[in-house]
């Protein structure tokens, strides 16, 4: 199936990120592959 998840570090120094950055990781991204097949065995 598809598995979905949010982006690494994005509760992580806010301050530090620029403005278009902050809006992508408040986003959820697809996994891949690799990343599926593993959250499948799980």
């Amino acid at each position: 199936g598809v598995w979905i998840r949010t982006y690494a570090g994005r509760h992580k120094r806010l301050w530090k990120k620029r403005e278009g950055r902050r809006c992508r990781l408040r986003q959820h991204v697809f996994c891949n592959a690799t990343q599926s097949t593993m959250l499948d065995k799980m």
